[in-house]
């Protein structure tokens, strides 16, 4: 065991990798320390494929590891995409909203797409958590199934009533069962004084793009059950 230590300590070149553990330094630190010659390095074929394999030489490190430590954790680019993940974060949770019959806290989720709608400046804050809403209504507490003889049985009178003010549209079956739970969801919301009369029909658009089937409202949403005696979000990973 004596043996294997000590070939270790007596190797001069290592991989960065190893170094980076050994020492505790950052990437930004190590790049830094080879660009000012701090440290020297060489870069090696890598045998598996890839990008090479940088080596880097012991005793440099071990030589100017107080002038290495000082330098910089992170680089600029590294520090603003560190800040934009954590801004990124803290909107997909304010966004959201507590639900007042389920207790849950409704946000978006990490990597939604509706949220790239809103963070490229598509479509407004309000609508977006307007959509949150009528999506998690739906799936939550509206009942939301599709069944063809159900359908007929049980949404009948609003079916005809919805085809009495749209005489001239052509609707398939499952969007009309769409339309009801979007309806349906708007009510509860109204009732519960979430939002204030009709949505715009942008608003449902989205509804009806990203949040209507259960597959795609599982993809930009999650619920969470958090204790609301503390103003906390979950870490931003964005």
């Amino acid at each position: 065991m004596w043996h294997y230590f000590e070939s270790l300590r007596r190797k001069k070149w290592r991989s960065k990798s190893f170094v980076k553990d050994r020492f505790k330094l950052t990437e930004n630190q190590i790049r830094e320390a080879i660009r000012q010659g701090l440290v020297r390095a060489k870069f090696i074929p890598n045998p598996h494929g890839g990008a090479s394999i940088t080596l880097i030489h012991v005793g440099d490190v071990e030589t100017n590891i107080e002038k290495i430590r000082k330098l910089p954790k992170h680089s600029k680019e590294e520090r603003f995409r560190k800040y934009t993940y954590r801004v990124r974060g803290k909107l997909r949770w304010e966004l959201g909203f507590r639900c007042p019959r389920c207790g849950k806290y409704i946000a978006l989720k990490q990597g939604s797409d509706i949220f790239e709608l809103f963070w490229n400046g598509e479509i407004l804050a309000k609508d977006l958590r307007a959509a949150i809403m009528i999506g998690h209504y739906i799936h939550s507490h509206a009942g939301y199934d599709y069944d063809e003889e159900l359908m007929e049985y049980w949404l009948n009178e609003w079916i005809e009533e919805w085809k009495g003010g749209h005489e001239d549209y052509c609707i398939e079956s499952r969007e009309l069962v769409d339309e009801y739970y979007i309806e349906k969801a708007v009510r509860m919301l109204i009732e519960d004084g979430m939002i204030e009369g009709d949505v715009d029909e942008s608003v449902k658009n989205l509804v009806r793009e990203f949040l209507l089937s259960p597959e795609k409202a599982t993809c930009n949403i999650e619920t969470y059950e958090i204790d609301f005696d503390e103003e906390i979000w979950p870490a931003a990973t964005d």
